[in-house]
């Protein structure tokens, strides 16, 4: 009942105890990994590491078969047995990201299903622009005394609400890095919490 639109996320993870329904599962995970994102890293990923592999064992093939054949250049069959070929080491180079997608997926819906909500302060906090877009990020604390993390975020905008000392309500689990951070509306900002050796190097400073 809690799972229209117009209604917000913090409302939704409130309205269940843990463990929480499919439904909020579901909605949270899209939040904090959401499937634009996925396309636009895997378009990255393409483009570099996946093309470079496939460009290099395209090479290989070729010089491969001009040396064992000693003929430049070398004929159509040995072209597309290289083209095939370079497929292989591409599809495999795959593999990486596809494991980070499914991680990044199980985290989420690990996330919307037994994470807990805690208070965080805004200790950091950063405006700028990128070619003209207003983006905002910032660092937020939360936990018990003693046992404080950190988590960064950005939002393609610039808001009131995030600024340093606001008080906010983030959405955490102890086994994930993945976590949120509820903004104006109750809407549920993915973010990052930092590695233990940056949170234990920010505190001897």
């Amino acid at each position: 009942m809690f799972s229209g639109p117009g209604v917000d996320d913090l409302r939704l993870v409130q309205s269940q105890a843990v463990p929480r329904d499919d439904v909020v599962a579901r909605r949270i995970a899209a939040r904090v990994s959401p499937s634009g994102g996925f396309f636009l890293y895997g378009l990255l990923y393409f483009l570099g590491p996946a093309f470079a592999i496939y460009v290099a064992a395209l090479l290989v093939a070729v010089f491969g078969f001009a040396h064992g054949l000693d003929q430049v250049p070398i004929p159509p069959w040995a072209v597309m047995v290289s083209v095939v070929g370079a497929g292989v080491p591409f599809a495999l180079s795959w593999w990486p990201y596809g494991a980070w997608v499914r991680r990044r997926r199980a985290d989420g819906w690990r996330l919307g299903r037994e994470g807990m909500l805690q208070d965080a302060v805004v200790v950091r906090c950063s405006h700028r622009r990128a070619q003209g877009w207003p983006i905002t990020s910032a660092t937020v604390e939360f936990g018990p005394p003693g046992a404080r993390q950190w988590a960064e975020l950005s939002v393609g905008t610039h808001r009131a609400e995030l600024r340093e000392g606001a008080s906010l309500t983030a959405l955490v689990h102890p086994e994930g890095r993945c976590c949120g951070v509820f903004i104006v509306g109750g809407l549920l900002c993915p973010a990052v919490k930092r590695r233990p050796r940056v949170d234990a190097r920010r505190r001897q400073e």
